[in-house]
């Protein structure tokens, strides 16, 4: 599977639209179905996140996750020196981040969620190659 974030998030804003250009919906339909389909084409990114996360905070136990760790780990580093700035641990304001994109505020503003993401170098090279290492 192809990981894209940018692609999820284009398909999630044309869905919205088209919700949103639907008469017979009321709003809170609207807010209910957005929700239910940022979480099905959000799932994916959301998980392979989690499972990166999981693996750049805590030490390296295999060859590959300390190979994992030397490729990937400055993107990270530079995450946890911008929330430490922040006065933010890491792994407090990492759940956090994960937690927004869990549950948004608003499901049909996915790009809001990702937000806190865009800061890490590599990220989407690095969501890539992991998506070409696990199947969900």
């Amino acid at each position: 599977m192809l990981f894209d974030v940018g692609s999820r998030i284009r398909k999630l804003k044309s869905e919205v639209k088209r919700m949103q250009e639907n008469t017979r919906l009321a709003l809170p339909e609207k807010q209910r179905l957005a929700g239910e389909k940022y979480h099905v084409i959000m799932k994916p990114a959301v998980v392979q996140l989690e499972r990166m996360v999981a693996t750049t905070m805590t030490p390296p136990q295999t060859p590959h996750e300390t190979w994992f760790q030397a490729t990937f780990g400055p993107g990270m580093e530079y995450l946890y020196l911008l929330l430490s700035l922040i006065g933010l641990p890491p792994n407090v304001a990492m759940e956090a981040a994960l937690q927004s994109l869990r549950s948004p505020a608003n499901p049909s503003d996915p790009e809001a969620a990702w937000e806190p993401w865009k800061q890490v170098p590599m990220i989407c090279s690095l969501l890539t190659s992991l998506s070409k290492n696990f199947y969900i």
